[in-house]
């Protein structure tokens, strides 16, 4: 029997998206999950839903039959694709988990899948090398884990760890292919015009483990191999490539993540650092392997720095020097290491991941060290991505230029700041002035620039890491500033000391902030504070009621309570945060809006839209007692994990590589970015974001009757007359009396000394608890100055508190209703105000229909006892035809208002919770909804 825990490790280790896609299977985005041709059928149109965050994926097409859907986790997948067995699937995915799994299968027949890859489309063409070379790849790697002797080989060559080859993936040519492309078929007329088949039908690449090459785009673009068994015959061929010229790389991606890179003439060399934990390898293609994938590939990533690991050998030497002396002339930094083996791999053989990390490291510090004492001296900078040793720095004047250069070697003057906000840099001649510098990101410095000298100028918008773009700057300017030959590498040179003051101009950025402008508090003044603390000490909550109105906001007083409460909260340890849940044109942005307007700007972070990751980048203090407003769910979506984090732990943590600006070696930065922060979020979606984020949220929706909505019209009539002028200019003044009032507002700690008393029916409520706390606690907090401050003294530190009183929970109490009534409902807001529409439409339909029957029967009369059979049948049906009453969309439309697509989206739910059943109509041409349950909810508080 397999243990549990081997599964649920297993399962652990492998995205089944990603595990389906490295099937060769082709996943694009549909709704919340991801959808593509299930490769278990033939599939034409697709079938194979998947949904990541369930971590699970089923067939709607051929594989499901008689009404039972198809579908699993990543080993069942694994199970079906292979055609092997439970335990066989989960071994060969297990291969990189500590439980003991059985070894897999020698070859199991039915392991050996067709290659469907190369069919016609649509328009009849054909999909195209690429994703023909991608399925081949697909069926290599199986071979691959299947085949014991190319495992082994790869283990003697020190390639052990799974993620490595998965991840690029490894395979093994063992014949399969012929099994999947039969002779004479389109697959098979595709390989052998790729040349993966010869003329004469023999796989090419066969007995060796394969790599695919790709290009800079991920895509596969050929093959190389390496044979696994070694010839008898010295003069045959152990390394293959498809024909044509050498095309794509190995491990081009890791160039995206690092501005140095190390290269080696085998593609088996460069595995050995990635096995090694040193992932920035990539290989030649021998000592004369360098082609033009390399150049663009130094070009797109701004590789700033480059060390030689090639072969001992004298080829391998000679290879050396020719590429150092090129790459060096292109303004590269390069290191050439001279291993105390063979080669790379022999080294890794010979001592382990570990001993070949810590020997490497030691290698490349003594060669930097010894390329500080010696370097030559260099020519005339040509490209800002050269990376001088520190002793070479120390050289005289006289030996940093070229001695054919006449004039004296250059100081760098002080970046200054102008009035204008612009970076100036001043020579003896000309006078650079630079705009736009960002204090985020290292692998580029695109700014503006512009060149004086004598009234004349040159200005232009490049990227200073891009040698083509600085040659380009330098000549135009040289032109247009009419300066002699040779002033070119002046310029040049120049624009080096330039790009040095700012890189550490930009670490200076970094260090106070993230280059972010800090808004900060104006000072108060006798008469702004007196009138502030009136506000505090007074009958705030009344106050708010009519600040409200004035601010243009009617109706709606519980809901902005709350949120104006949720915006005080910040200042607690455990703050609200409130997702404003209503259709489109409801106008919860603009309640959004205007909380957010009540509160202090040195306190509110709002954006359109935020990154996935972009939190984690900010400042540490930059989101501490702060209100964080997004203006809608879509464009917070992304960052769901960090504002899920942010909520929970009341923090955010990291670790990332960053290039160092001084040593420009990658090194690691651990971040941190401390809360408590109050999040506001609207959406009109009726299940925004995932479960798991919005229930950190205070649910609030928006009144979205005609009352109201004649309420709102009534307002923007009035806000355009003289008053409502009147109005809108006096709202600053406001603001800023609510604005000094939150500054005046301390974060204390806010005891409950009372026993609440709350529902504790739904394991919900163990956290909808804490949101009614903290409520509580925010009423307390905004009368702080209404409450003695008190003292506890633990450890002989003293923590400063207020006590929450009788009139603070009854406040708390009397909001909370809204809240947790909103919270534990199942459905959004506007899927329950639907049916509660479509509830009042049934009861309509039923008395109608009443009352109906009653005028054309006449006095109904139950049938005797001895009625005949037919009687007692009609009456049966005419009682079951009048409980039956069913609704259509248009009818749902002409009820409740909503547009087309909102009946549509928000019915959708009910019928997902089976509130509503879908019934075809008598004719088929459209659906009609049956209600199933009734609309009425619950009392929260019953029990309590």
């Amino acid at each position: 029997m397999i243990p549990a825990e081997a599964i649920a490790e297993v399962k652990s280790q492998h995205d089944v998206a990603a595990f389906i896609e490295s099937c060769g299977v082709v996943l694009k985005r549909h709704g919340d999950g991801l959808l593509g041709l299930c490769p278990l059928h033939e599939d034409r149109r697709p079938s194979l839903s998947v949904s990541p965050s369930k971590q699970y994926w089923c067939c709607l097409g051929a594989c499901s039959t008689n009404g039972k859907i198809t579908g699993g986790d990543v080993i069942e997948f694994a199970r079906r694709f292979w055609g092997v067995s439970f335990r066989d699937a989960l071994t060969r995915l297990g291969a990189s988990t500590s439980i003991d799994l059985p070894s897999p299968p020698v070859r199991p027949l039915a392991a050996v899948r067709p290659l469907a890859a190369h069919r016609r489309g649509p328009s009849g063409a054909g999909r195209g090398p690429g994703d023909v070379l991608s399925r081949v790849v697909t069926v290599y790697h199986q071979s691959f884990l299947l085949s014991e002797k190319a495992r082994d080989y790869a283990a003697a060559r020190g390639l052990t760890k799974p993620e490595i080859l998965t991840a690029l993936p490894i395979g093994y040519a063992d014949g399969s292919l012929l099994e999947t492309a039969p002779d004479g078929s389109e697959t098979w007329e595709a390989l052998r015009s790729l040349g993966v088949l010869t003329a004469s039908g023999r796989e090419l690449l066969s007995g060796c483990l394969v790599f695919p090459l790709r290009d800079l785009s991920g895509t596969v673009v050929s093959l190389y191999g390496r044979r696994v068994e070694l010839s008898a015959e010295p003069d045959r061929p152990r390394h293959f490539f498809l024909p044509g010229p050498r095309r794509g790389l190995v491990n081009a991606a890791c160039a995206a993540t690092t501005d140095e890179l190390i290269l080696t003439e085998s593609v088996i060399d460069a595995l050995s650092f990635l096995e090694a934990g040193l992932p920035n390898a990539i290989p030649l293609y021998g000592t004369s392997g360098w082609t033009p994938v390399h150049d663009a590939l130094l070009e797109r990533h701004c590789i700033r720095s480059v060390f030689l690991a090639l072969d001992a050998d004298e080829a391998g030497r000679k290879a050396a020097d020719a590429l150092s002396r090129t790459l060096t002339s292109r303004g590269l930094h390069v290191t050439d290491v001279l291993l105390p083996a063979k080669d790379p791999n022999a080294l890794l053989v010979a001592e382990g991941p570990e001993g070949f990390r810590t020997t490497w490291k030691r290698l490349v510090t003594e060669g930097a060290r010894s390329a500080g004492a010696a370097a030559p001296a260099p020519q005339a900078l040509t490209s800002s991505t050269s990376t001088e040793a520190p002793a070479a720095k120390e050289e005289k004047p006289d030996e940093r230029r070229d001695a054919s250069l006449d004039t004296a070697p250059l100081d760098a003057p002080a970046l200054t700041l102008d009035e204008t906000g612009a970076y100036v840099f001043a020579f003896n001649a000309r006078t650079f002035r630079v705009r736009g510098l960002s204090a985020v990101g290292v692998d580029r410095l695109r700014v503006n620039v512009r060149v004086d000298k004598a009234g004349r100028f040159h200005v232009d918008t490049f990227d200073l890491y891009s040698s083509r773009s600085r040659q380009t700057f330098a000549e135009t300017a040289a032109r247009t500033l009419g300066l002699p030959e040779g002033s070119v590498a002046d310029l040049h040179e120049e624009l080096s000391l330039l790009i040095d003051a700012l890189e550490k101009e930009r670490l200076s950025l970094r260090r106070k902030g993230n280059g972010a402008a800090v808004v900060e508090a104006p000072p108060l003044t006798p008469a702004a504070e007196a009138e502030a603390m009136a506000l505090l000490k007074g009958d705030i909550l009344g106050r708010l009621r009519e600040d409200f109105l004035a601010a243009g906001l009617v109706g709606e007083e519980t809901g902005l309570l709350i949120g104006y409460l949720a915006l005080v909260s910040r200042k607690l340890k455990e703050p609200l945060s409130v997702l404003f849940c209503a259709r489109s044109g409801a106008g919860k942005s603009a309640l959004q809006d205007r909380l957010c307007d009540f509160c202090p700007p040195e306190d509110l972070v709002k954006y359109t839209r935020i990154s996935g990751q972009v939190l984690f980048y900010k400042d540490q203090k930059a989101l501490e007692h702060k209100l964080l407003a997004v203006d809608e769910e879509d464009g917070a979506a992304q960052a769901a994990y960090a504002l899920r984090s942010l909520l929970s732990s009341g923090y955010l943590s990291c670790s990332v590589t960053r290039t160092d600006p001084q040593t420009g070696r990658q090194v690691a930065d651990d971040r941190r970015v401390d809360g408590p922060t109050t999040v506001f979020l609207t959406s009109a979606h009726p299940e925004a974001l995932d479960y798991e984020t919005r229930n950190r949220f205070v649910l609030l929706t928006v009144d979205e009757s005609r009352e109201q909505t004649r309420k709102i019209l009534q307002l923007q009539r009035w806000s355009e007359t003289l008053a409502g002028l009147k109005a809108r200019e006096e709202r600053s003044s406001l603001y800023k009396r609510h604005h000094d009032a939150q500054r005046l507002l301390r974060p204390l700690d806010v005891v409950i000394p009372m026993q609440l008393t709350y529902p504790s029916g739904w394991l919900i409520l163990r956290r909808e608890h804490r949101k009614y706390m903290a409520l509580v606690k925010a009423v307390t907090l905004l009368h702080q100055h209404q409450r003695p401050k008190r003292t506890l003294t633990v450890d002989g530190k003293a923590v400063e508190y207020v006590e929450a009183t009788e009139a603070d929970v009854e406040i708390a109490r009397g909001l909370a209703g809204l809240i947790l009534r909103r919270n534990l409902d199942e459905l959004s807001p506007p899927s329950r105000s639907l049916l509660q529409a479509l509830q009042d439409l049934v009861d309509e339909k039923k008395k109608a229909a009443t009352a109906a029957t009653r005028a054309a029967a006449g006095p109904r009369q139950r049938p005797a006892a001895g009625a005949p059979p037919e009687r007692r049948y009609l009456l049966g049906r005419e009682k079951a035809e009048e409980e039956r009453f069913l609704v259509d969309r248009h009818e749902l439309q002409k009820a409740t208002g909503l547009s087309y697509w909102h009946v549509r989206t928000y019915i959708a739910q009910l019928v997902e919770y089976e509130y509503v059943a879908v019934v075809r109509s008598a004719q088929g041409k459209k659906a009609l909804y049956e209600l199933l349950h009734e609309a009425a909810e619950e009392d929260p508080w019953a029990g309590a």
